[in-house]
């Protein structure tokens, strides 16, 4: 499977649209859950409300299936992935 960010960040939009959510914040919560981080920590390390993070943290267990949940988790990592890459490769 070849790469795209591009392509990678639409489909976070996508679902994050069809949720009614916002993109960055999404990624965030995912993220976050995905280390095991609780939804206070989560909140204090992205600077969100905690009220948020609840309320997304609902969307995700009532409203989300398990593939969606799984690409999300997915995209989210290569977003990140190829965020840390591209800044260790410019550091130089």
């Amino acid at each position: 499977m070849k790469f795209n960010e591009q392509i990678a960040q639409e489909k976070l939009n996508g679902i994050a649209t069809k949720h009614l959510l916002n993109p960055q914040i999404l990624q965030n919560i995912v993220w976050g859950r995905s280390q095991g981080w609780s939804q206070t920590r989560i909140a204090e390390e992205h600077h969100i409300n905690p009220n948020t993070v609840s309320k997304y943290s609902r969307i995700l267990e009532r409203e989300m299936n398990a593939d969606e949940i799984k690409e999300l988790l997915i995209i989210i990592g290569l977003i990140l992935g190829a965020g840390y890459i591209i800044n260790e490769l410019f550091k130089k």
